[in-house]
C-alpha cells in the first residue's frame, strides 16, 4: 500500500505565549510545519499528504504553502478543517483523504506538524513496523526517575522501565483508523493508539527519537533551534 501523513496543525499557540500558531513560527526562516511537512517528503516524495488546521488560520496556511513549496506540490496538499478536540480533527482529516483516494487503502501516519525533526531512519522505522504488524507508535524510553501519586494520598516509585513517552507518527491502515473513528463512543481521546486499542488493537511500539520534540512551550522553540544548529547534538 501506499504511505500517507495526516498532518495535525489545530494547535492556537496558547502554552507558547503567542498570538500567532505555534506551527506558523519561524525556524530557521521557514515556517515549524514546513520543516514536518519536508520530513516526509525526504522520507517520501510520493507521499499522500493532507493537513487539518482550524479553519481561522486556512487562509495563512494556504499562504505559507505557496511561499515554500513548488505549485505542483501545493496542488496536491489535502487540507481539512479542525474541529474542537483533536480526535475530530483527525476525524475531518480522514474523511478527507477517504474522499480524494476513492476507497484505496494506505498506511496513513498522524503527525503532530510541530514535530519538525521526525528524520528518515525514525520514519523507516515507524512505517515499517505499521506495514509488518498493522499499527506502529513511536515512542521512546523514559529517562526520569518516575512515581505514582496515591489517590488517599503520598506517593510510591514505580519502574520507569515498564513507561514509554508517546510520540507520532502514530500509524495505522486508513480502513481500520476510520472505521473506528466513524464509530467513537466519544471525542475526547489524547491519540490515535487510545483510540484504536478501546477497539481491541494490539498496539505496537516504533523506536522514536529524543530529537523528535513536540514544540509546544519557548523552551521547546529555543532547543528546535538548537537542534537546527546542531544537526549531530541530542537530549
Amino acid at each position: 500500500m501506499r504511505r500517507a501523513v495526516l498532518l495535525v496543525a489545530g494547535g492556537t499557540g496558547t502554552r507558547m505565549g503567542t498570538t500567532r500558531p505555534k506551527q506558523f513560527l519561524s525556524l530557521d526562516h521557514q515556517p515549524v510545519i514546513i520543516h514536518t511537512l519536508n520530513c516526509f517528503l525526504r522520507f517520501d516524495p510520493e507521499i499522500i499528504v493532507a493537513i487539518v488546521i482550524y479553519p481561522e488560520a486556512m487562509g495563512e496556511l494556504q499562504d505559507i504553502l505557496r511561499q515554500h513549496l513548488p505549485e505542483a506540490l501545493v496542488s496536491r496538499i489535502l487540507l481539512a478543517k479542525g474541529g474542537a478536540t483533536r480526535t475530530v480533527s483527525v476525524w475531518n482529516g480522514l474523511q478527507s483523504i477517504q474522499q480524494a483516494l476513492g476507497g484505496e487503502d494506505v498506511w496513513i501516519g498522524i503527525q503532530d506538524a510541530v514535530r519538525p525533526f521526525a528524520d528518515e531512519a525514525l520514519l523507516t522505522r515507524n512505517y515499517a513496523l505499521a506495514a509488518l504488524k498493522g499499527n506502529a507508535v513511536s515512542c521512546v524510553s523514559v529517562k526520569d526517575s518516575l512515581r505514582k501519586k496515591n489517590p488517599e494520598g503520598g506517593s510510591q516509585a514505580v519502574n520507569r522501565a515498564h513507561y514509554y513517552a508517546v510520540q507520532t507518527p502514530q500509524t495505522f491502515r486508513l480502513s481500520e483508523l476510520y472505521a473506528w473513528m466513524e464509530n467513537r463512543p466519544h471525542d475526547e481521546y489524547t491519540d490515535e493508539a487510545s483510540l484504536a486499542e478501546f477497539f481491541g488493537a494490539e498496539i505496537h511500539l516504533a523506536e522514536g527519537s529524543y530529537r523528535n520534540l513536540k514544540i509546544t512551550t519557548p523552551e521547546d522553540l529555543v532547543l528546535a533551534r538548537h537542534f537546527i544548529q546542531h544537526p549531530n547534538f541530542t537530549v
